[in-house]
């Protein structure tokens, strides 16, 4: 339990600022509500930091391919391993 304090806790919340962080600086390309955002970066995760075309056009049509690009690289910096 002292470990799980100690380490485990302050590792996920290191992660939280990070992801919360990371998403306003996502806000910054594209306003989205964050629920989209939430899927974006977890869709990206999913699928080695990019977007699927399928993913794309089901879920982000309305986002031109500079925006996506740059959601992409965003992923890709800043939330952690991939596929996770």
């Amino acid at each position: 339990m002292e470990q799980t304090v100690d380490c485990d806790l302050s590792e996920e919340l290191a992660f939280l600022r990070g992801y919360d962080r990371k998403k306003r600086l996502m806000q910054d390309v594209v306003d989205l509500p964050a629920r989209k955002l939430d899927l974006f970066i977890r869709l990206c995760r999913q699928n080695g930091g990019s977007l699927s075309a399928v993913k794309r056009q089901s879920q982000f049509a309305m986002l031109s391919d500079d925006e996506i690009t740059r959601l992409e690289a965003a992923v890709r910096q800043g939330f952690g391993p991939l596929n996770a």
